[in-house]
């Protein structure tokens, strides 16, 4: 099994891949790859209106934040995991299909 770092370096990269195919990241990238109570204010709103402009780069880091409360469930945690993993790979996004091939191994 994978540890929860790896995991969510995977997910930052999936994230990446997924805005940096058109340079929308430049300049932005560790703006996105930042939790949100790490932001500066100027930050949340640059990334807010990144948000705005691209909708898969957005979905794309909401699958990764809805990974994090994984981490806090204690019952059914492989029916959660199954959910957010269908949830995941059913956005059509197409790094998150890369990374499936790597999910189905946790």
């Amino acid at each position: 099994m994978s540890n929860k770092f790896h995991l969510f370096k995977k997910l930052s990269e999936a994230i990446d891949r997924t805005g940096g195919r058109n340079g929308l990241l430049k300049g932005k990238k560790y703006n996105v790859l930042k939790n949100r109570e790490n932001r500066t204010e100027a930050q949340q709103k640059r990334f807010e209106e990144m948000v705005k402009a691209n909708l898969l780069t957005a979905k794309a880091w909401q699958i990764r934040e809805n990974f994090k409360y994984l981490f806090a469930i204690r019952k059914d945690v492989e029916a959660h995991y199954q959910m957010w993993k269908d949830h995941a790979i059913s956005q059509s996004i197409q790094a998150w299909t890369r990374l499936s091939r790597h999910l189905t191994t946790i």
